[in-house]
């Protein structure tokens, strides 16, 4: 962890603004999930939340399952992170602000060729078929389900993928 030199003082209601430039850059909205910890050396550490990360094994188990059920390869996001990607430890990669934002306006999605998606902040999808299902839970989304291939996203598929994000949605927590 290191210091980046703001002091900030807490109001009179126990609030401390986060500075604009920390959450421009660690892309934390308003409405944005946080998690508070105090370490052993009395440090109070604030970080973002993710509800799907901490039900990780969960996720990954279904992740993997429908990745072998339709013979796909399947990723699932929270808001900012892919938690879960089929056949490959994850490194916690950036989802683009495109993906969330289409996702955030649209919902659910089937997307060919030109039209697709770029999923990671830094890198390429290189499929060219891909179905997006949202998580949300009350109304707030908390990521989605993808689905990639190299041909058409059939139905099968597809109802298979909205089913998982339906259960990742009615499982994960509320803060």
């Amino acid at each position: 962890m290191k210091s980046i030199g703001i002091v900030r003082r807490i109001d009179e209601l126990g609030r401390i603004v986060v500075p604009k430039e920390i959450r421009r850059t660690m892309r934390i909205e308003s409405g944005d999930e946080m998690e508070i910890y105090v370490t052993d050396d009395e440090k109070i550490v604030l970080g973002k939340y993710s509800s799907m990360e901490s039900r990780e094994q969960a996720v990954v188990d279904c992740c993997n399952a429908l990745a072998e059920d339709t013979r796909s390869k399947v990723l699932i996001t929270d808001r900012h992170h892919v938690v879960a990607e089929s056949g490959v430890t994850c490194a916690r990669e950036m989802i683009s602000k495109t993906f969330l934002d289409t996702i955030q306006r649209n919902g659910d999605m089937i997307l060919r060729g030109k039209d697709r998606i770029r999923i990671r902040e830094n890198g390429i999808d290189g499929y060219q078929y891909q179905g997006i299902f949202a998580v949300n839970r009350n109304g707030i989304l908390h990521g989605a389900v993808v689905v990639e291939s190299d041909s058409d996203i059939r139905e099968d598929v597809a109802d298979k993928a909205k089913l998982i994000s339906r259960v990742i949605s009615e499982n994960i927590g509320e803060y």
